[in-house]
């Protein structure tokens, strides 16, 4: 039986399967050749010896504890086991092989991790195999308490290269059910695994096992084994360099145990450029220590964005360790602005507005927006969809995952009516002082005009290219303004139009005619004190302009005899080409007239023009011949 070391760098314990029962045994674990770590089985009373199964466990329940500090075992780190006092003996290196918790993927359950040789090139999968382990598989029809995937295919999973990672592969598993899918990735059950080992013997076992388990704290394995003793960089400030915070510089801080100083190199990958380098004196100056480095900010903006890596190197007393690696994501570009499917504008009913990431984008950046006002932020809501129910603006912006926001997006939308052409305006009828309440003549000066449109748009009544009023359509569809007309023919159009709809939209136009000019006599004859008048003479009178026929009555259009008596039968006659009313006594009778008698010829009141301007009251004599 070979010996068989199994290392579980996460939780910082080791296991060893020896050839025999009763064994002592030594462990040193080095890093870079310096002994970072080391436990033998009499450092306890009595002494702890491999059990009877040949096992010896240090950091584990029932084994060994590290002596001194508890080390954080990394890749890298060496693992040398020998039975005490004798010349037996076997080395094992902790090998890079990482494993994330299991996802379900459809009807898959997949897994994802990285098996990197010590040059970081991809591990051979036929030396890899990914594990689940969930004793409640036996509850959900499966024949054992573990699912594993291989490379070969004769497992129940198919361990596959993941294209995406360089030393990246996939563990897929298929067939299953819903609910062992689900036993598969509950976080509180199941335990996700990435197995590698150096080696394989003629008899077909694995030699140099390392087993990674995801999600599993480290440190002391049993409350009475030393505190952990960690070679670290364990943070940066800030997280992520961006062109917000790429001027306060990099702080880099970490732990280390019993060290003298920590040198860090911090590297961005790229030839052209040279890593950055500092040194810090870890505190105290023995036992559990932390340290703390800046590199200035013009120094970081020098690095090539990207992934800036942070490796360590502490002094400790038997020499120089590596201690673990930080990465940090330098990018000081900001994002190109979100992408809406639907423009911003004006819409009749409510929008849903997508918002997407701009081309060429990485899928990890975020789109966040905001309709309160306000520029988004980092907390901002990130869903896909907008509801835009009512007028708002909505405000977006791309975040990266360096923290880099692009500029804002502001898209104000408007949840109104479209805005059509208004009504012809109209003269109300009680303003319309013509001949008929509807032929658009006045003598009225200030008038409202009225008409019907889109509610809520805004209304311009226009005169020639001139405006002479404005106003706003109700709630109800309906608006009035106020205008003064000008004398003579009013050619009057509304237009309609908005904030968000600029675009004037005219109607038909209105013909409103304004007189404000009454009529006047312009000629009479006979004349006035006219004497020998033929006693069958009409009485012809001239206007100024147009009069109303129909205003031309029995009491507006009198002829009696100057001393009075009773008005004398006439017929009229009116010429509208000439404006002449004659007056004719007696109708076919040309003697009607008296002899040598005076006659007065009265006009008025109430003879008035189309507008329903009155002409003054007039009266004149005449005196009859013979």
């Amino acid at each position: 039986m070979p010996f068989v070391v199994t290392i579980f760098p996460q939780r910082d314990f080791v296991s060893v399967e020896w050839d025999n029962t009763k064994k002592p045994l030594t462990f040193d674990l080095t890093r870079g050749g310096v002994a970072i770590g080391h436990a033998q089985s009499d450092q306890v009373t009595p002494p702890l010896l491999t059990d009877a199964e040949n096992i010896l466990e240090v950091n584990h329940p029932g084994g060994l504890c590290w002596s001194g500090s508890t080390p954080d075992v990394m890749p890298g780190d060496r693992l040398q086991v020998t039975e005490s006092g004798t010349l037996n003996g076997v080395a094992a290196t902790t090998l890079n092989v990482t494993a994330e918790p299991a996802q379900e993927v459809g009807t898959d359950v997949v897994v994802h991790g990285t098996a990197r040789n010590a040059d970081g090139s991809p591990m051979d999968l036929s030396m890899v195999e990914q594990r689940i382990i969930n004793p409640g598989f036996l509850q959900v029809g499966l024949p054992k308490r573990d699912l594993r995937a291989t490379s070969d295919g004769g497992s129940a999973g198919l361990l596959t290269a993941d294209p995406a990672v360089s030393g990246g592969w996939i563990a897929t598993y298929e067939g299953l059910t819903a609910e062992q899918r689900a036993a598969a990735v509950d976080p509180n059950a199941a335990e996700t695994r990435g197995m590698a080992w150096q080696a394989v013997n003629a008899a077909g076992d694995r030699l140099g096992i390392t087993i990674y388990e995801a999600g599993v704290p480290g440190g002391p394995g049993m409350p009475e084994c030393p505190a952990l003793a960690s070679y670290s960089v364990a943070a940066s400030t800030p997280s992520s360099v961006n062109a917000a915070n790429v001027g306060g510089g990099l702080t880099l801080t970490g732990a280390a145990q019993d060290a003298s100083s920590v040198s860090v190199n911090l590297d961005d990958g790229d030839p052209a450029t040279a890593p950055l380098t500092g040194t810090a004196t870890p505190t105290p100056a023995t036992g559990a220590q932390s340290w703390s480095m800046t590199f200035p900010g013009a120094a970081v903006a020098g690095l090539t964005d990207g992934t800036l890596t942070a490796r360590s190197s502490f002094t400790i007393a038997g020499g120089d360790i590596a201690g673990s690696v930080l990465t940090v994501r330098k990018d000081v570009v900001a994002p190109d602005l979100p992408v809406s499917d639907t423009p911003a504008g004006q819409y009749d009913v409510p929008q849903t507005v997508h918002l997407t990431l701009p081309q060429g984008e990485a899928a990890s950046s975020v789109v966040r927006w905001t309709t309160d006002g306000t520029d988004p932020t980092s907390t901002s809501s990130s869903a896909p969809a907008v509801s835009i129910s009512s007028s708002k603006t909505l405000r977006a912006a791309v975040f990266d995952v360096a923290g880099n926001r692009s500029a804002v997006a502001v898209l104000p939308y408007f949840i109104e009516p479209t805005i059509t052409a208004p009504s012809r305006p109209d003269l109300s009828a009680a303003q319309d002082t013509g001949r008929s309440s509807t032929d658009n003549v006045t003598r009225t000066q200030n008038v409202t005009l009225r008409g019907t449109g889109t509610p809520g748009a805004d209304v311009q009544l226009m005169r020639a290219a001139g405006v002479i009023g404005t106003g706003v359509v109700s709630a109800a569809g309906t608006w009035s303004v106020p205008v003064a007309l000008v004398e003579g023919s009013n050619v009057i159009t509304a237009e309609s139009f908005g904030a968000h709809q600029p675009e004037h939209r005219a109607g038909l136009p209105l013909s409103v005619r304004l007189d404000t000019v009454a009529p006047t006599i312009t000629s009479r004859r006979p004349v006035p004190g006219a004497t020998g008048v033929a006693r069958g003479a009409n009485v012809v009178v001239g206007f100024s302009e147009p009069v109303v026929p129909s205003s031309f009555t029995s009491t507006s259009v009198v002829l009696r005899k100057a001393t009075g008596g009773a008005a004398i039968g006439r017929s009229l006659g009116w010429n509208s080409a000439t404006r002449q009313l004659t007056v004719n006594p007696g109708g076919a009778s040309a003697t009607r007239l008296a002899a040598l008698t005076t006659y007065r010829m009265t006009l008025g009141p109430r003879i008035v023009d189309p507008a329903g301007n009155a002409a003054a009251t007039s009266a004149w004599t005449f005196r009859t011949g013979r």
